[in-house]
């Protein structure tokens, strides 16, 4: 996959290459003897270039185009340069995410078609456009507390404002507690692990960018005017909660958000805490219904929270909290390459539930793993959680995204066979148009598990499923808490159920057979009357 692909150029000798606007992950230059001549531009998430000693030339061609997410380069004492093949004539350099620039000599460059380029202890060397080459950073020191607000914390003596790119590698941690604008914020790169918590509402007019040894707890609802950008052995988080629904990740982005191989945005039990949440009773209820292995009786838990839309915490078991909340409103791209989990922790018995994960994104592309599993080693497991996958643009699906997207309920791994509820997954693609997509339950085979109940018993939205498809699978049980209308339904595997509870479910598509699977405890199934044909006559 030329997106997962690297480009490395090394060696001692000159080097030209015609890359013809192909796209690569990562283009690394190396070669400390000679110029590497680039021609016909090319596209990349990142471009590369570090040099401690030594010289790197890199040329190239006039009216190209180089189009980067990001961009390093790290000299000294301007060892790197960038140059056009013919001084005088410009190249474009188009970069959308990270800049890290340091001791370059620039000529020619057109920066135009993107972000600033800033560029520290960097050379002018005429012909450029859309470089800084004087760029101020805000740098943290946090000598003086963990206050953002306290001017002593700052390498500058300054708090910084809204125009400032603010950089965090110090080990100091760093807490933001009331409402902040920011040009930049980039956490992590260091040698140190870099720790900054958002307790306040976060505006950023350009990128949010988390290196590796970085961890950003975005606890309120925070704007981004481009992109947010996770690399790897980077964190992006909400801070735990107890007894309320306060910390969560919720972020409007107005441009792109990548998450690369080994990048992580982590809600792992930061949900409801123990023994806390609307679905709590031993384990932890909310898209699935949690185990009680004591006795093996139905969880009195309850599900709770949308189904399309799910933005709840999870609840907790007696032993661990639930799962948080990660919820995304994207304008543009969503590449994810990482791992994004609103999972419980998995202990010996009585685990929380899974929490949420919701995005609402352009375009979805990647091989990530997105996960709201509950947790679950011995009895009494935790229900799953939800998650929800929309996306934007026209003609948009998920043909580009092949990562894994879970919400199991808990296993019981002691024999008792003791299994939890299955979670809800839902999917909308452009062509589906709002509420009309597919809810997927599905519960890895856990043999024995508990149910997923429609409606939810608490938080439920009206109506909103009366014309989504339910897929229901590998050991996962429907049961109807009361009357209930949706767009269709399969049973599609031999070991799925559908406990209609002697209530009434109405299917707003023509009947057809459910599958294989099993409905018991039978009320009535009322599906959309067939429209007889009738005759027509054409009068001349």
């Amino acid at each position: 996959d030329a997106l997962r692909s690297t480009l490395l150029l090394a060696g001692g000798e000159a080097q030209s290459l015609n890359l013809a606007g192909a796209t690569f992950y990562r283009v690394c230059v190396e070669n400390s003897g000679a110029p590497v001549t680039f021609y016909g531009g090319f596209t990349a998430t990142e471009l590369r270039c570090e040099a401690p000693s030594g010289t790197r030339e890199l040329l190239f061609e006039p009216g190209s185009t180089v189009v980067l997410r990001d961009i390093v380069l790290r000299g000294e004492a301007g060892n790197i340069a960038l140059r056009s093949t013919t001084p005088g004539m410009q190249w474009r350099l188009a970069v959308s995410g990270y800049r890290s620039i340091r001791g370059v000599v620039v000529q020619d460059s057109d920066a135009s078609p993107g972000l600033p380029v800033t560029a520290v202890l960097s050379q002018d060397g005429s012909g450029n456009l859309n470089w800084i080459f004087d760029a101020e950073w805000s740098e943290w020191l946090g000598l003086y507390g963990t206050s953002f607000h306290v001017s002593s914390n700052w390498a500058s003596g300054v708090v910084p404002a809204s125009g400032s790119r603010v950089l965090v590698e110090s080990g100091k941690p760093m807490v933001i507690s009331s409402h902040v604008r920011l040009q930049d914020l980039t956490v992590g790169g260091g040698a140190d692990q870099a720790m900054v918590t958002a307790n306040a509402w976060l505006v950023i007019a350009e990128n949010i960018v988390v290196l590796t040894n970085g961890t950003l707890a975005l606890n309120r609802p925070s704007t981004i005017g481009n992109g947010v950008y996770v690399q790897g052995g980077g964190t992006l988080t909400h801070s735990s909660n107890t007894t309320a629904e306060v910390n969560k990740l919720d972020l409007t982005v107005l441009g792109d958000v990548g998450i690369d191989p080994g990048g992580v945005v982590d809600a792992l039990s930061r949900g409801y805490g123990k023994d806390k949440g609307p679905g709590t009773y031993i384990s932890g209820s909310y898209g699935g219904r949690g185990e009680n292995g004591y006795n093996h009786i139905p969880n009195n838990g309850p599900c709770y929270g949308s189904i399309l839309a799910p933005t709840n915490l999870g609840s907790g078991g007696s032993s661990s909290p639930g799962g948080g909340a990660i919820i995304f409103n994207v304008s543009g791209m969503f590449r994810h390459d990482g791992l994004m989990t609103a999972d419980s922790r998995s202990v010996y018995h009585a685990t929380g539930s899974g929490g949420s994960i919701f995005l609402t994104v352009g375009d979805l592309k990647g091989v990530g793993t997105i996960s709201a599993n509950a947790g679950g080693e011995g009895h009494s497991p935790g229900g799953g959680g939800r998650v929800s996958l929309v996306v934007t643009n026209p003609g948009a699906d998920f043909a580009e995204f092949t990562g894994p997207v879970r919400a199991f309920g808990g296993a019981d791994l002691t024999g008792n066979a003791g299994y939890a509820g299955a979670g809800t997954v839902y999917h909308q693609r452009w062509a589906d148009s709002h509420g009309r997509g597919r809810v997927t339950v599905h519960n890895n085979n856990f043999y024995n598990g508990r149910y997923t109940d429609l409606p939810p018993k608490l938080h439920s939205v009206p109506g909103e499923a009366e014309r989504a498809s339910f897929h229901v699978s590998s050991s996962a049980r429907l049961f109807l808490t009361n009357d209930y209308v949706l767009g269709d339904i399969y049973l599609e595997t031999s070991n799925s159920w559908l406990d209609l509870n002697f209530k009434t479910l109405t299917v707003k598509s023509r009947e057809h057979p459910l599958g294989p699977g099993t409905v018991n405890n039978y009320g009535e199934i009322i599906w959309l009357p067939d429209i007889p044909r009738g005759t027509v006559f054409h009068a001349k």
